[in-house]
């Protein structure tokens, strides 16, 4: 399965300071089958401003079949979108 720039649906929370945290994300697979992973660390966090549009940036820890995976998850600001950037291993 290609995971880089895949669509993907998230629950999400926002602490007291208004800071976003990934808390599960669920995908579609090349058989169209609903795989849904819970994230289990945040790496890292970062905000980015490429060219006027807004994101934040996070890697995360999630088990998507079977497997830890480390993923880069975006979030678009102004679209309210999520996406999973890329796989880093």
């Amino acid at each position: 399965m290609q995971l880089q720039n895949v669509p993907i649906e998230a629950i999400s929370k926002f602490n007291a300071l208004g800071d976003i945290v990934p808390l599960k994300i669920r995908l579609e697979d090349d058989n169209h089958q609903l795989i849904t992973a819970s994230i289990n660390e945040i790496v890292y966090a970062v905000e980015n401003n490429f060219a006027g549009v807004k994101t934040f940036d996070y890697c995360c820890k999630a088990v998507i079949g079977g497997r830890e995976q480390l993923l880069e998850l975006r979030y678009h600001v102004a679209n309210h979108k999520w996406i999973i950037r890329r796989v880093l291993y």
